[in-house]
């Protein structure tokens, strides 16, 4: 079946006037596969078939590959790895990579300089280690946060030659960025130090401390939902410390309004890094800001767009709620990882996958300290199981 589907494939190749040139690897890719399975090689197949291997000699040396390469520089063509490693083009990567190493040699050896044909770059150890450090030079973040967020490449290859992000960084010689030491406070050590900041007399209004205080009202925000609640858990009248605006849910229309007449962006992430007090009044008089724009008669900026069509609020909402009492892992990391639909949706549509949570009514630190002891709970029968497994062997 091979020999006879060979010869039919080239029984006519010399009357290619008039007509494409057939070529194997573009016309029939299952026929070089049996080809290869049966005989070893296609070059065995086709000379048990009688015919001439390769079916159209091209002898390519290193001046007619570099002239080749100038000819398509001169055309406009796509010169990168990515475009010549497609075999329906006729690519020159094969006979490149015989005669010079590796195409990026070919490249060069033309007198072109490859960082203007690289569309994919070829990573190893080195160029990730050298790249972490011009980002790092440079004044970027070097989390790998943002590096996921701009460099998605990097971060991958980092990982896939280094194991880990961190350890790519600690070969690199930088340090690793740690988080606020805020962050990590259990809530009575914030407690304690935001009543010793209203002792000490600290506006403790939302905007001011936003910028006097930033870490701990992120770390509060982050595990009681709002600001509100983080001041009134010391027992502190909220009313008796934000800024004097009396907010009302025609106030929160008017505001809005006002806004989206100078063209501000509306966006829930946007408002609350800007106009902490609004976003804090949506919040409270509309639950989110797609309601109150609802409610101001305006659409909410980039309704009805891409995947994020299906998801509503209270689709976000109503799926949280039965994964929480399912007793599912809600915390930020495992959910990006393991259901970025809803994820994404409830960053999206509420500013912050936290804030999602906080609106559903879940205590985002009482889950994930749940969350946490299980993982604890596991490892321990892990250990345990694999103690017993050994005592066994030994036995």
């Amino acid at each position: 079946m091979v020999i006879a589907g060979l010869q039919a494939f080239y029984r006519d190749v010399g009357e290619t006037s008039g007509r494409p040139r057939p070529v194997l690897e573009r016309d029939n890719p299952p026929l070089i596969g049996g080809s290869r399975r049966v005989f070893g090689s296609l070059k065995a197949a086709m000379e048990a078939a009688g015919l001439q291997y390769p079916p159209h000699p091209c002898p390519w040396n290193e001046e007619t590959i570099l002239q080749a390469i100038r000819q398509m520089r001169a055309e406009g063509r796509d010169l990168s790895l990515a475009a010549v490693k497609d075999r329906k083009t006729g690519s020159l990567l094969g006979p490149a990579m015989h005669r010079f190493g590796s195409w990026r040699k070919a490249i060069e050896a033309a007198g072109i300089d490859y960082s203007t044909v690289e569309r994919v770059r070829e990573w190893n150890r080195e160029s990730v280690l050298q790249a972490l450090r011009e980002r790092h030079q440079s004044g970027r973040g070097i989390g790998g946060g943002a590096v996921q967020r701009e460099n998605i490449p990097l971060w991958a290859a980092a990982k896939r030659y280094f194991g880990s992000y961190q350890d790519a960084l600690e070969a690199a010689g930088i340090s690793i960025p740690q988080p606020p030491e805020e962050w990590t406070w259990p809530i009575p050590r914030l407690q304690q130090e935001l009543r010793k900041l209203h002792e000490q007399g600290v506006d403790l209004s939302s905007g001011r401390i936003l910028k006097t205080h930033r870490e701990i009202f992120y770390a509060f925000r982050s595990r009681m939902g709002t600001w509100r609640k983080a001041v009134e858990s010391i027992g502190v009248n909220y009313e008796s410390v934000r800024r004097a605006r009396d907010w009302s849910q025609q106030a929160v229309i008017d505001r809005i309004r006002e806004l989206h007449e100078q063209g501000a962006d509306l966006r829930t992430g946007t408002i609350q890094k800007v106009d902490v007090p609004l976003s804090g009044a949506v919040q409270r008089y509309f639950g989110t800001m797609r309601r109150a724009m609802e409610a101001a008669g305006l659409p909410y900026p980039g309704t009805g767009s891409g995947a994020l069509s299906y998801w509503t609020e209270d689709l976000v909402l109503k799926r949280l709620r039965e994964k929480h009492a399912q007793g599912d892992d809600l915390r930020y990391r495992v959910m990006k990882e393991k259901n970025q639909p809803l994820f994404f949706a409830a960053k999206t549509l509420f500013g912050s996958y936290t804030n999602a949570v906080a609106v559903a009514g879940i205590d985002y630190w009482q889950m994930s300290q749940t969350q946490l002891k299980l993982d604890r709970e596991r490892r321990r029968q892990a250990t345990i199981s694999g103690q017993t497994s050994r005592d066994s062997d030994i036995e």
